[in-house]
């Protein structure tokens, strides 16, 4: 009789366990694909969504004839109701006359809504630096001759822009930083042409060529963290009027 040919159990077994290994290594490949694929799509919308954000902020200061308010840093952590980073108004001179005849005079407000993630979505990592908030937004609020400002000077948000007919989201998944990190955002705030950062100095308010700063950091809810940052620097058309800001 002629021997069978066949595989011994030892050879079978180690077929089975190289296809294995070949298997794991190429589910590993896979997931680390997906995965970076999935952070790179992240990160891409978190970049577009800035970048249209800055466009739109860039058209407000140079339409606008007037700033009158920057908020600075957050003294205090802000909570869930809006609270206001910045008001330009336009066609309207120094001392708040109509420059067009029967053209209105718009006031635009940017209003803060500070987010409630403190942890990411995997539950341990908890948001970094300590006492910062992921989930903000920012709501671009436009009136027409309607001055939104209190008797102190500063510009009333809605509590809820998102109720709110006149006010439009700007920006989402904005990152709120404490005044007392080293990088402080959302942040807007002014400098002179000489490069002195001043506050409530009422000739300052006459400076032509005055610069707007504002820093964002965009951060999505995901473990590992997927963020963007800008700093953009905005000259003003005519100068500033009585504005005030915290830091």
């Amino acid at each position: 009789m002629k021997k069978t040919k066949g595989f011994t159990l030892i050879e079978i077994l180690l077929a089975v366990m190289i296809v294995g290994l070949v298997g794991v290594a190429l589910a590993a490949l896979t997931t680390s694909a997906t995965r970076e694929s999935g952070i790179g799509r992240t990160r891409m919308i978190l970049r577009d969504n800035l970048s249209l954000a800055t466009r739109q902020m860039r058209q407000d200061v140079a339409s606008a004839t007037q700033v009158l308010y920057v908020r600075g840093a957050f003294n205090t952590t802000p909570g869930t109701a809006a609270e206001p980073l910045l008001l330009l108004r336009t066609n309207s001179d120094y001392d708040g006359n109509t420059i067009i005849p029967g053209e209105p005079k718009n006031y635009i407000t940017y209003c803060f809504v500070r987010g409630n993630q403190q942890t990411l979505v995997d539950g341990n990592t908890s948001v970094r630096p300590g006492g910062s908030y992921d989930g903000g937004a920012i709501y671009r609020r436009v009136q027409n001759n309607v001055d939104p400002r209190n008797s102190s000077g500063v510009p009333i948000c809605p509590s809820n822009p998102a109720n709110d007919n006149s006010s439009k989201i700007l920006l989402r998944n904005v990152k709120y930083i404490p005044k007392t990190s080293s990088y402080p955002v959302p942040l807007f705030r002014v400098r002179k042409h000489d490069g002195v950062h001043k506050q409530n100095d009422s000739d300052y308010a006459k400076d032509l060529g005055s610069q707007l700063y504002v820093n964002l950091i965009v951060e999505a809810n995901s473990s590992p963290v997927v963020n963007d940052v800008t700093e953009q620097i905005f000259t003003t058309s005519n100068g500033f009027a009585g504005y005030l800001y915290s830091n």
